[in-house]
């Protein structure tokens, strides 16, 4: 099973930051490592299953654009009880659509719900895209 490549830690009381080999196993390291974070912050089950399946659906969405590149999630306290989760990626095509088109996909489409569950669970959801590089960060709140 592949693991996790690199780790930055950027405070170690307010911020984490890993980069995840381009590879779908990697989804359950980051997904961990995500929720290791809020634990220990005190987040409750509601939030770390919401923050689990943000992301999912980001790295998910960021293997998706560039199969095999590295991607890196980021999670850092923001307020009291309050996080930024972010997934960068390197992508090799398109951006992420506007958000005026986030919406739930037909129940027979294989794509198309990643942003629109994200939006759902999240207080806030930001996309930058420049130069190749694709950031999507979601405001949580518990």
């Amino acid at each position: 099973m592949l693991e996790a490549t690199t780790t930055t830690v950027l405070e170690p009381s307010t911020a984490m930051g890993r980069d995840y080999d381009g590879e779908p196993a990697t989804l359950r390291a980051a997904r961990r490592d995500v929720l290791a974070w809020l634990s220990a912050r005190g987040a409750d089950d509601e939030t770390k299953q919401r923050a689990a399946l943000i992301v999912s659906e980001l790295a998910t969405n960021a293997l998706q654009a560039s199969p095999g590149r590295p991607y890196n999630v980021s999670v850092v306290a923001t307020g009291d009880r309050c996080a930024e989760i972010a997934v960068r990626n390197h992508t090799s095509g398109g951006v992420p659509p506007e958000r005026d088109s986030w919406q739930f996909a037909e129940p027979s489409s294989l794509r198309g719900r990643g942003l629109a569950i994200v939006s759902s669970l999240a207080e806030d959801v930001e996309v930058c895209a420049d130069n190749g590089e694709v950031a999507i960060t979601a405001r949580i709140r518990w």
